[in-house]
């Protein structure tokens, strides 16, 4: 099997999950400051994707991944774009051997600026061309729908030319959501004028706001921290169903890893 790297807040051990970790695992925390509650649930959509949904969306045969916690519980330790830019540099540059498609679901929650690529986004560039690896990236998630505003700007990061970056769309709908079927979440950030960004969407759940205008969300499922099932939306769970897609793409092609190819 090939390996997806999930770049998140970790991966708990659960049973579900523990059999498809590849042994050693990547991180510059101790584990009394990592809480993988995210990682845990993004990991769970790469590899349960389809079976927690009963649909055959991506249609992979399984695959391996790589926990690289680059992001700590930030009720007890702080962490800056700077450390963030670093932790992901050092998990890649010493496992870019072995895993060389990356799930990449948290953000640098600024929204861009139409006039500049940022720091974030030619840091992973400038990976991805030194390492010839894929990084599938996060759009990034936005509250504007809540107050009838526009959609605002992907978060930085998004605007990373060599990323393949993910969108979300809605899977169902409820009496109170806004997104029709298979239209754009209506969280789902939107790219910038120069470049287009996201590239492609994938499902990531509904939202939308009940008669006492409080938000309402129908999720996509995968594992709580404790290997229990759990719903939530954001295109954070749209991302890694593209990243496994890529990573079952790799696994099937008998060539030298490509990653404009897949």
């Amino acid at each position: 099997y090939e390996t997806l790297g999930i770049l998140d807040n970790g991966i708990a051990p659960i049973p579900h999950l523990l059999p498809w970790m590849v042994d050693k695992r990547w991180s510059v925390y101790p584990e009394s400051v990592i809480t993988p509650t995210h990682g845990t649930f993004v990991a769970g959509v790469a590899l349960y994707g389809d079976a927690l949904e009963n649909e055959t969306w991506v249609g992979h045969r399984g695959i391996k991944l790589f926990d690289a916690t680059v992001f700590p519980d930030t009720n007890k330790e702080g962490l800056e774009e700077d450390d963030l830019i670093s932790n992901i540099r050092e998990a890649i540059e010493k496992n870019h051997d072995q895993v060389k498609i990356w799930n990449l679901s948290i953000s640098i929650t600024r929204p861009i600026v139409d006039s500049k690529f940022s720091d974030f986004a030619i840091a992973l560039d400038d990976l991805q061309d030194k390492y010839n690896v894929l990084i599938c990236k996060s759009a990034g998630n936005c509250t504007n729908f809540v107050q009838g505003r526009p959609k605002g700007r992907i978060h930085e990061g998004a605007d990373s030319v060599r990323s393949l970056v993910v969108g979300s769309i809605a899977h169902k709908k409820s009496s109170n959501d806004f997104a029709d079927i298979d239209n754009p979440s209506p969280f789902s950030r939107i790219g910038p004028e120069f470049i287009i960004k996201p590239e492609v969407s994938h499902y990531g759940g509904n939202a939308g706001v009940d008669n006492n205008g409080k938000t309402i969300i129908t999720g996509v499922k995968s594992f709580d921290i404790n290997g229990n099932l759990a719903s939530d939306v954001g295109t954070s769970f749209s991302t890694p169903r593209i990243a496994a897609l890529a990573t079952g793409l790799y696994q099937e092609l008998d060539e030298t890893f490509d990653p404009l190819l897949l």
